[in-house]
């Protein structure tokens, strides 16, 4: 079955009369092994479902257009297949992506892996200069045992990274260092500071977040919005709406990130303690006037829940406090290391220059400084964990500092010197694990992704390159010539393709 419908076709073999077990089969493939469906389809389906976000049905009625019917089963089938053939064809065409790398002067290593269900994980590989997946792979955990093997087939395709960053799990660290012990190796800003903010929120920020939500008060308020809202407007409505629409859209305070990058119950706590006593006014103003303020009335009751018996409401200013200091320090933190409060991840601004490298060295140093003279000298103010956890920061500053702050380095690209920069996060790969999440969610029709991801996670991180030209002229020439290259991929790299996607299995 074709792309363009049924064809006849014939094959010929032929035996050798002394070796009778001996078959002599066509050099070139029609179709996959123990399948009556051609190449073309093949990818036609493959592009449809994972290029275009095509789903299932919508693939079939595609086909039947053209007069074409192929089962749904058999379209999810194709489309499995279509994810190994990628994989085998990458991987064998290591060596024209290693004469591509030359050609840029190296490349950039980032390793990360993703799962929320835990295992298997999915570990994947990327040169960020070129933007090119260099392997995706599952794996049981991030440990130095299952990552080491598939960087060691990194290194014996591609040569030495010029540098690589990673997060700060152990497993990858310790296998990037053991693999490729001569090179620069940075630790990730985002996982970084992730860490850092964990230290300082963890064991506080939740509790304060249930002592906030125990109080019934953001259910309340979302009644009272939906009841304002549909309400006939009023000078007096429409005050006391403008108040709570403030109050209800805190989240905007963290600007879409997620914790602890942002903290959404204490932007919240704070919107309520900035906006009770202007509503109080507002009310005693109208009441001078002898008008009455039912709506306002109404908020204010539903603000006082943050105001509860003397016990209670200590607890809850006293956590919002100390997450206030705490978050002074994180802010700075962040400045030190160049960062801005931006879109999920965050993001640096750009490169550093040598100058503003070495301004940050000096802002890391005179960090380093003042946690150190906090935790000799300074109050905490009744937060008595908090030298302890900021003498924990002050040692991972310490032991990570000149992997923070990467230098430009100097390449030769053509027989041209060139200075480059080296990216100080691995935020490329985390925007590759949402786009195939997006692209799951898509095909699937509702949020619960994960199984998706494990499953093609290493066929649909290949499949990403299709949308690099550089990538694509040198693997496949274009889209229109994979179908002959897919005829021509060996049973050992679809067998080792196969091992890809299962975590127990090694290239």
């Amino acid at each position: 079955m074709t792309s363009n419908g049924a064809q006849k076709v014939t094959e010929i073999t032929t035996h050798c009369p002394e070796h009778p077990e001996t078959v002599f089969r066509a050099l070139t493939r029609l179709t996959p092994p123990k399948s009556k469906y051609a190449f073309d389809t093949l990818t036609e389906i493959g592009i449809l479902r994972f290029m275009e976000h095509r789903q299932i049905g919508e693939i079939q009625n595609h086909f039947r257009e053209r007069g074409i019917h192929i089962p749904e089963r058999t379209i999810q089938n194709l489309c499995q297949c279509f994810l190994v053939y990628v994989v085998a064809t990458h991987l064998e065409s290591y060596p024209q992506i290693a004469r591509l790398i030359v050609q840029n002067g190296g490349y950039m290593l980032h390793v990360d892996a993703t799962t929320t269900k835990g295992s298997p994980e999915l570990l994947l590989l990327k040169d960020s200069w070129s933007g090119i997946r260099l392997l995706a792979v599952s794996v049981m955990t991030e440990s130095e045992e299952c990552v080491k093997p598939h960087l060691e087939t990194i290194q014996k395709n591609l040569g030495n990274p010029v540098a690589a960053v990673r997060d700060m799990g152990k497993g990858i660290e310790n296998a990037l260092i053991e693999v490729f012990p001569d090179v620069y190796i940075l630790t990730c800003h985002y996982h970084f500071l992730r860490a850092v903010g964990l230290r300082l929120f963890d064991k506080i920020y939740p509790q304060f977040q249930r002592r906030v939500d125990k109080t019934g008060i953001k259910k309340i308020l979302r009644k009272l919005r939906k009841r304002f809202r549909n309400r006939k407007g009023t000078e007096e409505r429409d005050k006391a709406l403008e108040f709570l629409e403030y109050v209800m859209a805190y989240r905007k305070d963290g600007n879409g990130i997620a914790y602890p990058f942002s903290l959404p119950a204490v932007d919240f706590y704070k919107r309520c303690e900035k906006v009770r006593p202007e509503v109080r006014k507002t009310i005693l103003d109208r009441a001078k006037k002898n008008t009455n303020s039912p709506c306002l009335s109404r908020l204010e009751n539903a603000l006082n829940l943050l105001q509860p018996p003397p016990a209670v409401r200590g607890r809850i200013r006293s956590e919002y406090l100390k997450l206030e200091a705490r978050w002074q320090w994180f802010e700075r933190i962040r400045k030190a290391l160049r960062y801005r409060n931006g879109p999920i991840p965050l993001n640096t601004k750009g490169f550093l220059s040598d100058a503003e490298l070495e301004k940050g060295r000096k802002m890391i140093d005179k960090l380093q400084t003042q946690v150190d003279d906090f935790i000799e000298r300074g109050n905490s103010r009744g937060d008595r964990t908090l030298k302890r956890v900021l003498r924990g920061i002050s040692g991972m500053l310490k032991i990570r500092k000149d992997e923070l702050l990467a230098p430009n380095i100097s390449i030769e690209v053509n027989g041209t010197h060139k200075i480059k920069q080296l990216p100080r996060t691995n935020n490329n790969v985390e925007q590759d694990f949402r786009s195939l999440r997006r692209h799951s969610r898509r095909i699937r029709g509702d949020s619960d992704v994960e199984r998706s991801v494990q499953r093609d996670g290493p066929g649909l991180a290949i499949v990403k390159n299709l949308d690099n030209n550089d990538y694509l002229r040198c693997v496949y020439g274009s889209l229109q010539q994979m179908p002959a290259q897919f005829a021509e991929v060996s049973m050992n790299s679809l067998q080792d393709a196969k091992a890809a996607f299962h975590s127990s299995r090694q290239l």
